[in-house]
């Protein structure tokens, strides 16, 4: 009983007194589109044209071949993506063209435009 009631009476301070403050303010992040800019005007380029605006990242510059479009994620065994892998280089295409190939086939299938 006598240690809580010194533990409560005890105040944590008084020992740290005539020292300052360990606690500091965290630093304010740099605003990143103006860094861009600067560093645009240095190199005379206008970074702006480079971004696509409709980009989930900021700053990222999406290649040509990608813009306008969205992924689509499947999961298969190990096997199905080495295979897929072995067909490209075998018939030498990309995995891209092969799966759009597949989806278009998939689409006449069922009656669909083969837009992949």
């Amino acid at each position: 009983m006598e240690r809580v009631e010194q533990a409560l009476s005890d105040n944590p301070g008084d020992e740290d007194k005539g020292r300052k403050s360990v606690m500091t303010k965290k630093k304010p992040e740099p605003d990143r589109a103006g860094l861009m800019s600067a560093v645009g005007r240095t190199l005379g380029i206008n970074p702006k044209s480079e971004i696509d605006e409709q980009s989930a990242t900021p700053g990222y510059v999406v290649p040509p071949s990608r813009r306008n479009k969205v992924g689509i994620l499947t999961h298969h065994d190990q096997a199905v993506a080495y295979q897929l892998k072995a067909l490209a280089l075998r018939e030498r295409k990309t995995q891209q063209k092969l799966v759009a190939e597949a989806l278009n086939m998939l689409f006449a299938k069922y009656h669909l435009n083969q837009i992949a």
